[in-house]
């Protein structure tokens, strides 16, 4: 067995006695404390929706917020190492020596799983995700959030996963003898963690490529880039796709419109963005159905509303209603 050498650990025998919190245990502290934010988020939407509606994207920062603010809290010797969930099945987090950890090191091993828990399903430009930055957010959101998955699965001598790791804490039971020290974390996940931290940027990588390669994809990405322009909205996506029933196939394109107003059956809006997608897609007689779904409502992570309103024609009936409006 290999043994961290840590001159902060007392190595004075190398019995394993530490009750460390296993894999279903944190799991179920987990959603004790998903739980109580999820309910502290659906008072705040109640309370602040009209806003959080106006505030887009950026309502993920909220949630964001209070939850690292949560755990950070709770965590450390403040909360004496307990969020809710842990307090009641009896767990706690602590250092290498058995200690209660500080605020900033509680911050430091929060951030780790809450930045890619929030960046999941984020509403992010697409002008974003297309830049550089984008290399960055994908790695944070697929490789960071992977590794942690994977560490809470198969790191079976401690439970640590990325954040217990980095940050240099253990999850254990309530009662426990600390005079021993921690099993270093085996090479193969350590081999394991660069594979998918490696994997995430080539992964990314040629993903790039293929989209700007793809005639179909570029197509789209024009037709999502004008429509972007028009609309002065960011926040809208476009998608092909297809439906089989029996043995029929429905190809459709698919435009998502996220507005930051309660404003849901505007046709006139489903209108001009069926124009777009009717002049600008090359193959527009392969489609048998434009979908133009206009959402509203907030997402912060913690909590999420939303209603939507669908137009969906064949793109003979679009070309009716744009010459009915053209009148």
């Amino acid at each position: 067995m290999e043994y961290q050498s840590n001159e902060h650990i007392n190595e004075t025998t190398k019995e394993n006695n530490i009750t460390f919190a296993g894999f279903w245990i944190r799991i179920f502290a987990l959603i004790i404390d998903v739980l109580v934010l999820g309910i502290f988020g659906i008072i705040i939407g109640g309370i602040f929706q009209e806003w959080l509606i106006k505030a887009g994207a950026w309502g993920k920062l909220i949630g964001f917020t209070i939850t690292t603010i949560y755990f950070s809290i709770l965590n450390s010797n403040i909360g004496k190492g307990q969020t809710l969930g842990k307090m009641l099945l009896k767990l706690k987090i602590t250092d290498y020596n058995g200690n209660l950890i500080s605020f900033p090191k509680s911050l430091l091993r929060s951030v780790i799983i809450t930045i890619p828990w929030f960046l999941n399903g984020a509403l992010l430009p697409n002008s974003l995700l297309q830049s550089p930055a984008g290399y960055l957010i994908n790695l944070v959101l697929f490789g960071t959030g992977s590794t942690i998955i994977y560490l809470y699965i198969f790191n079976r001598k401690t439970r640590q996963s990325l954040h217990d790791l980095l940050a240099k804490t253990l999850v254990v039971k309530e009662k426990n003898n600390f005079s021993n020290i921690v099993p270093a974390l085996w090479r193969v996940h350590k081999i394991m963690i660069i594979f998918l931290f490696t994997a995430t940027l080539l992964a990314n990588y040629i993903t790039k490529n293929i989209s700007t390669q793809n005639e179909t994809i570029s197509n789209l990405m024009e037709i999502q880039n004008q429509l972007i322009e028009n609309e002065k909205n960011p926040f809208i996506y476009v998608m092909k796709g297809f439906s089989q029933n029996f043995n029929n196939r429905t190809d459709y394109i698919q435009v998502k419109i996220i507005q930051n107003n309660q404003t849901i059956d505007n046709e006139e809006l489903a209108i001009r963005s069926a124009s777009v997608v009717m002049e600008k897609y090359t193959n527009i007689n392969d489609i048998n159905s434009i979908v133009i779904v206009l959402m509203s409502g907030y997402d912060i992570g913690i909590a999420r509303s939303w209603k939507n309103e669908s137009f969906a024609f064949p793109p003979n009936e679009w070309s009716k209603k744009i010459s009915g409006q053209r009148i």
